[in-house]
């Protein structure tokens, strides 16, 4: 799942940029569920490289078929970063 996403935030994120840009990568646990959240600079303005959206369509596909409605993937941007949030269920090694 982080691979694409990665992908997209040098492609989308760092690329465009002439000036140093940062990805973040936070993962933690609250209760039941693990949150992953992935930030990249955006430019809502100016040159950028467009995109089709079939990475965040092939990564929410897989939280479905995985975890069906118990994952969710959810983005948001901003004029300067852009973010994805993951949620998925947290299970124990060896429970099913």
């Amino acid at each position: 799942m982080l691979q694409p996403l990665l992908e997209n935030a040098v492609y989308h994120g760092i690329e465009p940029r002439s000036e140093p840009g940062v990805i973040s990568i936070r993962i933690h646990r609250d209760r039941d569920e693990v949150h992953i959240l992935l930030c990249n600079p955006y430019r809502q303005e100016g040159e950028r490289h467009g995109g089709n959206r079939m990475a965040l369509a092939n990564i929410r596909e897989r939280l479905a078929l995985h975890f069906d409605a118990e994952a969710s993937i959810r983005t948001t941007e901003n004029a300067d970063s852009y973010r994805v949030h993951i949620v998925i269920p947290y299970r124990k090694a060896g429970a099913q």
